[in-house]
């Protein structure tokens, strides 16, 4: 059995500042690399829409498919 230890201080503060995200600086989040267009479908047909994200650093993208209802 694995004996964990508790992180030292100095990487605690470490770990906590860079976690932290700049709120003020638009630079620092994910943002769509091209514009994506609005299309009209058929209802009952499937519409595939391109998504380019740039600076996902850490982030993670998500979609829905068929079986998701509502908003990710």
């Amino acid at each position: 059995m694995p004996i964990l230890t508790p992180p030292s201080k100095q990487a605690k503060q470490t770990r906590a500042h860079e976690s932290v995200p700049d709120f003020d600086n638009e630079a620092n989040f994910p943002r769509f690399a091209e514009p994506i267009p609005n299309i009209t479908v058929t209802i009952g047909r499937d519409a595939l829409l391109a998504c380019v994200v740039e600076n996902l650093k850490g982030y993670k993208t998500a979609s829905a498919d068929d079986d998701d209802v509502g908003w990710i």
